[in-house]
C-alpha cells in the first residue's frame, strides 16, 4: 500500500460540516485552501468518480469511535450514531458535497510505501495502538472505498492519507 499526501482541504471542511449537521461531536480541522496545478494530479479515487451516483453508504471511524454511519435509504441520507436507537436525516447537498470532494482528491505526492513508516504520516491502522488516523469508508452494493486520512503536512497544507 502507498501512502500519499492529499489535498484533503475540502474534505475535511465537508466532513466537519456533516459531523455538526449529524449532531457528532468531532474535533474539526481548519487547513489553509492551496493553489495547485490540477493537471499534474491524478485523483486520489479515480474509480469513485464513475460511480459517485451509486454509493449507498459512508461511515468516517477513529480508533476511539464511529463519528458518522450514514446509509442511503430510499432516496434519503439517513445518519445513525452510536447505536441503531439515534437515526438522524442527514443534509441530502452536505452529503452529496462531501462525496464530490473525497471523489475529486488529488495526490499531491507519493509519500511510502512501508508499513513502519504509517505511524509518522498518521495513516496507521486505526486498529493500532495510539493509532490519530480516521478511516473513511465509502460503498456501493458492488464495491468498497477505504481510505485513512493521517496528519496535515507542515509545507504544504495538504493532509496525509492511504487506500486500505
Amino acid at each position: 500500500m502507498l501512502a500519499w499526501t492529499v489535498d484533503m482541504t475540502r474534505i475535511y471542511i465537508l466532513i466537519s460540516a456533516v459531523i455538526v449537521l449529524f449532531s457528532v461531536v468531532f474535533a474539526t480541522y481548519k487547513v489553509n485552501v492551496t493553489t495547485v496545478n490540477k493537471q499534474s494530479e491524478a485523483k486520489l479515487l479515480s474509480d469513485l468518480t464513475n460511480q459517485i451516483n451509486t454509493i449507498s453508504a459512508i461511515s468516517i471511524v477513529s480508533q476511539k469511535q464511529i463519528l458518522l454511519k450514514a446509509e442511503l435509504q430510499a432516496g434519503e441520507w439517513i445518519t445513525t450514531h452510536q447505536s441503531e436507537q439515534f437515526i438522524f436525516p442527514a443534509n441530502q447537498k452536505n452529503v452529496n458535497t462531501l462525496l464530490h470532494a473525497l471523489a475529486n482528491a488529488k495526490i499531491m505526492a507519493v509519500k511510502t510505501s512501508l508499513p513502519e513508516r504509517y505511524f509518522a504520516l498518521g495513516t496507521e491502522s486505526i486498529e493500532k495502538p495510539q493509532s490519530n488516523s480516521t478511516l473513511v469508508t465509502i460503498a456501493n452494493a458492488d464495491t468498497q472505498w477505504q481510505l485513512l486520512i493521517g496528519k496535515i503536512s507542515e509545507h504544504q497544507n495538504t493532509s496525509f492519507a492511504r487506500i486500505v
